[in-house]
């Protein structure tokens, strides 16, 4: 879940922890929980359980201002990739996670593993209320490249001159 407070959650689409994170992204707590075996079709009934939980828990600690800052609960969505291989996002698998967000008054999905998915397939994402997409590897490797790039443009324009002095 993203919001404020700490919690216990069941599985959902392939959950097997999640993080409490604030509006500004900030972790507030961790769990982990035991993995369901159940199949795609009850995908739904783990995720409201784990959202009852968790309703439950914050309650129980007197959070009930924070349960109202929760935004997205986070799961993984069946997209994966590692060293040769990317698996597309499959709309067809998440639809009955689709209709339970879209039931849920404004809360959304976080998904992890979103690296090296095509335009088209983040869209459908979003489109299903995976609306938070966590990318890791990818993200960073572009950014350093980025960082790189600037590096190489400042040392052709000043030459064997120090760079601009930022303030601390």
């Amino acid at each position: 879940m993203r919001g404020g407070g700490r919690s216990t959650q069941g599985n959902a689409a392939g959950l097997d922890g999640a993080t409490l994170r604030d509006r500004n992204g900030r972790a507030l707590a961790r769990w982990r929980a035991t993995r369901s075996t159940g199949s795609g079709d009850n995908q739904h009934t783990n995720l409201a359980r784990t959202i009852a939980i968790t309703k439950e828990a914050f309650a129980a600690r007197g959070l009930h201002q924070a349960w109202e800052r929760v935004i997205a609960v986070v799961v993984q969505p069946g997209v994966e990739f590692g060293n040769a291989t990317v698996i597309p996002y499959d709309a067809s698998r998440t639809k009955k996670l689709a209709a339970f967000a879209a039931a849920q008054g404004g809360r959304v999905y976080e998904a992890h593993s979103t690296d090296y998915q095509t335009p088209g397939a983040l869209k459908e994402m979003v489109r299903d209320h995976f609306a938070i997409l966590k990318v890791g590897p990818w993200m960073t490797f572009a950014y350093r490249e980025a960082v790189f790039a600037l590096e190489a443009v400042e040392k052709e324009w000043l030459g064997a001159a120090r760079g601009t002095p930022f303030p601390a």
